[in-house]
């Protein structure tokens, strides 16, 4: 007769294999639900770290751009008030003189720029001036030095300085601008 086996006896063996991998798996779910709350608490944590350093950032470029904008307030004052006391004061005559001669100079070749520009009259314009005995004269002396140590057409080799231009109306066909007298301190105050 054959004795009946136990259950025990049957699956003895593979019992304890079992029991075996149902511990090693229990604590791979302990570590995975460990890794698992440990990167939900850096997360949050990042996440509340990254919101305080927007924070500051934002009230250290809000007082930054405080500092600049004060600053800015600071020299448009300074310059309101160096305005003012430029206005204050009168304009000295040699600014005077250039200004008033820059202008009347600008006035006088306004229109003849303004046809200059027009595309039909520039090649004409062109050629009309060097046809002229006045282009042709500064032509023959632009290689002439007219004093020692100056340079053709500096300020130094002129008295004067002329703009000559073709122009309809005679009155406004040279203007010549002044330069003005430079004053020299002599050898005997430089040694007192």
């Amino acid at each position: 007769k054959k004795t009946p086996l136990h259950v025990s006896d049957l699956y003895g063996p593979r019992i304890s294999e079992w029991r075996d991998r149902e511990l090693q798996l229990s604590r791979l779910h302990e570590e995975i639900v460990g890794k698992r709350e440990s990167h939900l608490n850096y997360s949050l944590a990042y996440a509340q770290n990254r919101a305080k350093r927007l924070q500051t950032n934002q009230l250290v470029d809000i007082e930054k751009s405080r500092q600049r904008n004060e600053k800015y307030l600071q020299d448009v004052m300074l310059i309101s008030e160096n305005l003012r006391v430029d206005e204050s004061n009168p304009v000295s005559p040699r600014l005077a003189t250039l200004q008033s001669n820059y202008w009347a100079m600008v006035k006088s070749l306004k229109p003849l720029w303004e046809e200059n520009l027009q595309p039909t009259n520039l090649r004409s314009s062109r050629t009309e001036l060097r046809g002229t005995p006045r282009a042709e004269s500064l032509n023959s002396t632009r290689g002439q030095q007219t004093g020692a140590g100056a340079i053709p057409g500096s300020a130094r080799s002129q008295k004067s300085t002329s703009v000559n231009f073709r122009a309809t109306e005679p009155n406004i066909a040279k203007q010549t601008v002044q330069k003005p007298e430079r004053k020299s301190i002599s050898k005997k105050n430089k040694t007192k």
